[in-house]
């Protein structure tokens, strides 16, 4: 959609937007948006008491690491970029050096929610060090002087550059075609991945790659398309990473829990729920299989939430844990702006992958509000319909649903 249709788009939802800016998602069962407000005033003020006079968080993987996504955090939950907290840990982030692919893909996303104009030039020089420290398969490992290479690094190195691409630093093509190349060449049989290639599927590192390759899908699986011949374009609607994608979709359906990792149990649980969190955002999914994966994530941080406001799990510890919980819980807030309806079981109802979050993000921009857009299942139930009033479809024929009406 070029920028004259979407002004026209703008014109349409304006109208909208006014009944739906108050909305923060779907109802939640069992859990009350007043539960999840507690659940984040109580882990901000744990991360706020945790900050250190410098503007830094206590370090205890690499340096620089917790600070960002405390810092990341605490923005998702609302502070303002000139927060003294805030600017303090900028500060002290920006004057760090760049070691590590965690710790520089944060301070991208730190940057790029602050303020991404005021931050470009920085933000294009850890954009150049991400590309640089890209290995020759196109993923990423901890350092830039490592050819071994890991899913969780490359989840970070991509969602930095995505972050960067969205501040408006150019990522050359090639960059994207090798990352999406690997990922697909990665994936294993039953539709999920590992930490590396041949490892065997959990959770995390399936939700991170189903987040990955809907990032790399908007910016190089550009529809197979050609000529238009008898108004329509031949390829309409194919791309070539449609059928991995559904399986990680499936694999997440199949194995989804709250409460664990799967097959990983304990381990890494939160960064789970924050991969969940981010493969259901960039899909539009608000389901996986029939799991509300934000209720259940939602109901479960609430009950396993310490009296000091924090989480933690073995292996990452309580400042990683809490910014995980907050990144999760925080994705409630943003208004619901379109649904895209699922009227089929195969690609038809998909022609256009990215049209809906195209929309959101320049509605976003327009706005100054962060919105939401997510897929609806033809048989999805009335109150998951009425969620937001406007709605999406797409399709090159009448679609065949089955159902002879969908009324309330």
């Amino acid at each position: 959609m070029n920028a004259r249709a979407m002004s026209g788009a703008v014109v349409g939802v304006a109208t909208a937007l006014a009944q739906v800016w108050a909305v923060t998602g779907p109802a939640l069962a069992q859990v009350t948006g007043d539960e999840v407000e507690t659940a984040i005033r109580r882990a901000v003020r744990y991360l706020e008491r945790r900050q250190r006079a410098d503007g830094a968080w206590p370090e205890q993987y690499y340096r620089g690491g917790e600070t960002a996504l405390a810092t990341l955090a605490l923005i998702q939950a609302g502070a303002p970029p000139d927060d003294p907290r805030i600017q303090r840990a900028i500060t002290w982030l920006v004057a760090q050096p760049d070691e590590h692919v965690y710790v520089t893909s944060l301070k991208i996303m730190v940057l790029s929610q602050a303020d991404a104009k005021a931050h470009r030039r920085k933000i294009k020089e850890l954009a150049d060090w991400l590309i640089a420290a890209q290995t020759r398969s196109g993923l990423w490992t901890y350092t830039q002087r490592s050819q071994a290479w890991d899913h969780s690094n490359s989840q970070f190195a991509l969602l930095g550059l995505h972050a960067a691409g969205e501040a408006g630093v150019r990522i050359p093509k090639p960059v994207w075609e090798r990352a999406r190349m690997r990922v697909l060449g990665s994936q294993n049989r039953d539709g999920g991945w590992g930490y590396r290639e041949g490892g065997g599927s959990y959770g995390s590192m399936t939700a991170a790659n189903v987040s990955n390759l809907n990032i790399l899908g908007s910016r190089v699986a550009i529809p197979l398309e050609r000529r238009f011949r008898d108004g329509a374009a031949a390829g309409c609607g194919r791309y070539a990473a449609n059928r991995p994608l559904i399986e990680g979709l499936r694999w997440i359906g199949r194995n989804f829990r709250a409460d664990v990792n799967p097959a990983r149990g304990n381990a890494w649980r939160h960064y789970w729920l924050y991969a969940v969190e981010r493969a259901g955002i960039l899909s539009g999914r608000a389901t996986f299989d029939g799991h509300d994966w934000y209720r259940e994530g939602a109901a479960h941080l609430i009950d396993t939430q310490r009296p000091d406001g924090a989480w933690a799990t073995a292996g990452a510890g309580a400042i990683p844990d809490t910014a995980f919980a907050i990144l999760f819980l925080a994705k409630g807030r943003k208004p619901l702006l379109i649904q895209k309806l699922q009227w089929s079981q195969g690609g038809e109802w998909n022609l256009d992958r990215h049209d809906a979050a195209h929309l959101v993000e320049f509605i976003g921009d327009k706005f100054g509000e962060a919105t939401a857009w997510q897929v609806v299942d033809f048989d999805a139930p009335m109150e998951d319909w009425l969620a937001a009033p406007p709605r999406s479809a797409s399709a090159r024929r009448a679609a065949s649903t089955g159902t002879t009406n969908r009324t309330g």
